[in-house]
């Protein structure tokens, strides 16, 4: 079983210390391919462990962070 990327992205990447990036700029620090990134994303998405901040970016591009406790609730 693969192990979620958000615990990679968290731990061995700025995705953690930064709060909040793309699914590009998430792909390229973990390594893995943007498709298979926006799945993930949006399963995590989905159950509350990362949040959609309001303003893209200006290439279009919505960025993600990791949800607070108050989040999960």
């Amino acid at each position: 079983m693969r192990q979620p990327v958000y615990v990679a992205a968290y731990h061995q990447s700025k995705f953690g210390k930064l709060m909040a990036m793309t699914v590009p700029e998430i792909a390229e620090a973990i390594g893995r391919p943007s498709d298979e990134v926006l799945f993930w994303v949006m399963g995590m998405r989905r159950y509350r462990r990362l949040v959609e901040l309001p303003e893209p970016t200006d290439e279009g591009y919505f960025r993600y962070a990791i949800a607070g406790p108050e989040a999960r609730a």
